[in-house]
């Protein structure tokens, strides 16, 4: 019932209307990096609703270690879409190559299980005009080596994101802004501090993400079936935050009573759940998780 319009094609503006992509990308490593300097670009210019052809759209068909990490590096931007004019017309599919469904899958559980965050940055993206997707120099402005970062992103302000961009690359070194309390491998559940460099395992299928400590981040089914909610406690931190935007997915009136905002707040060493407005919520349970356990 809801409708909105996809288009790669139009003037200053578009933004407010359509959601857009970085048009036909090429099958090639070279893309990926391409691709992430041009997002952060478009997302800084308020077209926020952007993503990238997984696989690349026009060349040669991608082979299987590109075609993962394509997945990987497009599974958290707000678009995530296959389309493809390969030359010799094989069409880029997550079952193109049969040994690596495993590893797509796992790209695209990633995705389905930072959904309810994802939405809740969309919807604050286009309440605030605050992009989903930015530099590190938008949450860390003080930190010079953060500021001058341009192979990795934020999704929003508590994860950091820092794709594999290299072939043959089965790690990746990634920096960690200056943060009170450091950073958490969202894999392992690892702690590092921050204002520093860090390598970490990367084979394919495994995504590098980073979660800022004192983070309350709203979390999803991987399966993106259930209505599973869960809220990730990334070190329980005193007066630390987060939030999490919910509607009905159907209708139109997510501006005003067709969606709910619930709350988290670190109290007292107890996390507080609290609703705006009073309408009844549409998750009726959440789970607390905390980093260390299996995500």
């Amino acid at each position: 019932k809801r409708q909105y319009a996809i288009t790669r094609g139009g003037c200053a503006g578009i933004s407010r209307y359509a959601q857009t992509w970085s048009g036909d990308n090429e099958t090639a490593w070279k893309t990926l990096r391409y691709n992430l300097t041009q997002g952060l670009n478009m997302s800084l210019s308020g077209m926020f609703s952007i993503g990238h052809d997984v696989g690349g759209f026009h060349g040669p068909t991608p082979g299987p270690e590109l075609f993962v990490r394509f997945n990987e590096f497009c599974s958290l931007w707000p678009r995530m879409v296959m389309n493809s004019w390969n030359d010799d017309g094989v069409v880029n599919l997550p079952w193109m190559y049969p040994e690596m469904v495993p590893q797509v899958r796992e790209a695209i559980a990633l995705r389905y299980r930072l959904m309810p965050y994802l939405y809740t940055l969309m919807w604050r993206a286009s309440r605030d005009g605050t992009p989903a997707i930015r530099p590190l120099l938008w949450d860390f402005p003080q930190d010079a080596t953060a500021v001058k970062t341009d192979d990795a992103f934020m999704l929003g302000p508590d994860v950091l994101v820092a794709p594999v961009l290299e072939e043959g690359a089965l790690e990746r070194s990634a920096y960690l802004p200056e943060h009170a309390g450091g950073w958490y491998d969202w894999h392992t559940g690892k702690h590092f501090d921050g204002g520093a460099s860090v390598t970490v395992p990367a084979p394919l299928g495994r995504l590098p993400v980073f979660v800022r400590a004192g983070a309350l981040i709203p979390l999803g089914d991987p399966t993106g079936i259930g209505d599973l909610r869960e809220v990730l406690v990334c070190g329980l931190v005193e007066g630390a935050t987060g939030e999490l935007y919910e509607d009905d997915g159907e209708t139109a009136d997510w501006r005003g009573t067709g969606g709910t905002l619930i709350r988290f707040r670190v109290r007292d060493g107890e996390i507080a759940i609290t609703q705006e407005g009073e309408d009844a919520p549409f998750v009726d349970r959440i789970a607390i998780r905390r980093i260390s356990d299996d995500i």
